[in-house]
This record gives structure tokens, sequence and C-alpha cells, in this order.
């Protein structure tokens, strides 16, 4: 990593099919876009 500084580490907690899973693909998607067009999409 060029900038360890950066690095974040978060912990989500929450009940069953709540969204947690949804909620990070999201701050993925809008934090890293490179890796979101790359992505297989099904």
């Amino acid at each position: 990593m060029d900038s360890p500084e950066l690095l974040r580490n978060i912990a989500i907690a929450g009940h069953l099919h709540h969204g947690k899973t949804t909620f990070c693909d999201s701050l993925i998607e809008q934090t890293h876009p490179y890796l979101a067009s790359t992505e297989n999409k099904e």
C-alpha cells in the first residue's frame, strides 16, 4: 500500500439480513471505483 496512514479498519455488526454486505459493497464501490468496474457483475 502506498499510504498506510490512510488505512482504516472498520467493524460492521447487525442482525441477519439487515444489509451489512450491501452496505460494505456500497462503501467499496464509492471509495474504490476502479475495483467495482473490473469486478464481474452477475
